[in-house]
C-alpha cells in the first residue's frame, strides 16, 4: 500500500486466519505502523504486510412466514437499497438455525463490521430471542 493513513481500514493474514484493523497512528518508521486489531489489542506491523480492507455488510435473513415453503423475505430489498443508494454491495445468507447463524458469522467476523438480521423475535419475562425458523436465539 503506497499511502497509510490514520483511520484507513486495513486486513492482513497472519499465517492462520485474516484479520482485520484500523490504522491508529502515524507510521512508526517507513516500514512499519500500528494497528488496533477489530478482535481487541494493538499491533505494530510491517506496512507491506497490510491491505485495504473494506466494511462489508452482511445481511441474515431467517423465513418470515412459518412455512418453510414461503418465499416471502426482505433480503432483496436491503440488497437493492444499499446497492443503490450507497453503492454497498452487502453479502447475503439465509439462517434458519443457531448454528447456522453462528458458522456464517465465524466465517464473516473479520471483514463484517455490520450484520443485519431479519427475523422474527419473542419478548416475554425470560427476555428477548431471535426467532428462527426452526430455532430460538437469545442474544
Amino acid at each position: 500500500m503506497r499511502d497509510l493513513k490514520t483511520g484507513a481500514r486495513v486486513r492482513w493474514n497472519d499465517g492462520e486466519r485474516l484479520l482485520a484493523g484500523t490504522i491508529v497512528g502515524p507510521a512508526r518508521s517507513k516500514l512499519t505502523t500500528t494497528v488496533r486489531i477489530d478482535a481487541g489489542g494493538e499491533i505494530v506491523l510491517p506496512k507491506n504486510r497490510l491491505r485495504s480492507a473494506f466494511d462489508h455488510v452482511l445481511i441474515l435473513e431467517s423465513r418470515l412466514d412459518h412455512s418453510l415453503r414461503s418465499t416471502r423475505g426482505c433480503g432483496g430489498l436491503y440488497t437493492t437499497y444499499l446497492q443503490q443508494a450507497h453503492g454497498i454491495r452487502p453479502l447475503y445468507d439465509r439462517i434458519s438455525t443457531s448454528w447456522d447463524l453462528n458458522a456464517v458469522t465465524a466465517v464473516h467476523a473479520s471483514t463484517c463490521r455490520i450484520v443485519l438480521i431479519a427475523c422474527h423475535g419473542k419478548a416475554d419475562k425470560l427476555g428477548t430471542r431471535l426467532e428462527l425458523s426452526r430455532d430460538e436465539v437469545q442474544p
